[in-house]
This record gives structure tokens, sequence and C-alpha cells, in this order.
């Protein structure tokens, strides 16, 4: 039941009174909790503030608040994954470094801390040696299975595939 209408709004539009918002706002995902749902999304801001990870919530989809501070600076592309009790938070850093993990413990409010957790992937294959962005997380009986785009050295972006802790299988194709 997607919205195919050509009068989309705006979820989510730049704060043009906070200097962390100047040069726009990106990459929503949403996570629900209680009735309530969380964005979490990009945003770029002017000197001296960069990119960072910014969080706003709503009860009816319509009208959203944001929470005071943003959070990870240098992320882009958050997603998030909920297990048992804390709330993990895949990005990727705006430097092109890589993609990273932070992690929360839930309920996720304004006032939760995200804990860095390091990399979880870095540049170092020929199909994402220049960038690696927009991480997506499934879970299946053989473990996470993180998708993202790379930017290789050919310089075509590729949907790449790293699976935990092991070599992520191959589909069967049968003719």
């Amino acid at each position: 039941n997607f919205n195919c209408s050509s009068n989309l709004l705006p979820v989510i539009d730049p704060d043009i009174g906070s200097n962390s918002e100047t040069n726009g706002v990106f990459a929503g995902h949403p996570y629900l909790q209680n009735g309530r749902t969380y964005l979490f999304f990009g945003a770029w801001g002017g000197e001296g503030e960069g990119y960072k990870l910014k969080l706003a919530y709503s009860d009816n989809l319509v009208d959203w608040s944001r929470c005071s501070n943003g959070f990870l600076p240098g992320g882009d592309g958050p997603f998030p994954l909920a297990v048992n009790n804390d709330l993990y938070l895949f990005f990727h850093q705006s430097d092109s470094s890589g993609i990273k993990l932070a992690k929360t413990t839930l309920p996720l409010s304004c006032s939760s801390e995200f804990v860095d957790q390091g990399y979880l992937l870095v540049r170092d294959q020929t199909y994402d040696v220049h960038h690696l962005i927009f991480p997506s997380v499934i879970s299946d009986i053989n473990g996470l299975k993180l998708y993202y785009s790379g930017l290789g050295s050919d310089n075509r972006w590729r949907l790449n595939l790293a699976c935990e802790g092991q070599a992520c299988p191959m589909p069967t194709v049968t003719p």
C-alpha cells in the first residue's frame, strides 16, 4: 500500500535555525517502539559541524519532534536492529573509511547513549575500495547478513553482502 501520489511531503525538513542541519537532512530509517516511531537520520551541518546522526520521534507519523542533540559525529546512513535488550545501530562514516556499529540499551529515548563498537567493514576489497555506504541488516537462521553499497576501484557502485563470522553462501540457481 505505497502512496504513489505526487503530493508527498518530507517527513523531516532541515532546521535552518540549526547550524547542524544547514546543508541538509537525509537517509532516514524508522524504529517502532511501543506505538512511538523514532526516526534515525543523517544531518550535514555548516562550519565546524560536518555530518552526524540525529534522532526524532512521532506518535502519529505527522508531527515530529527532534531530540536535542546529534550523536555519532561523522555518521550517516543509519540502520537500527534490536536484539534482546539492546539496540544496534549500523552506519557508515561520511569520510569513506567504512561501516561501523554503535550500541545502546533499550528502551530507546532521546537520552539514549550510543557506544561506538568500532568498524565492521573497512575499504579493503576491489569492489568497495573507494567507499562503503548505507548498511542494511537481515537476520536469518545462518546469522546476520549485512548488505551495503560499495564504490569499487573501477568507480562502479555495487550492492555487496557480508555475513556474520562466515563466508556468505552463494544462492543456488536451477536452470
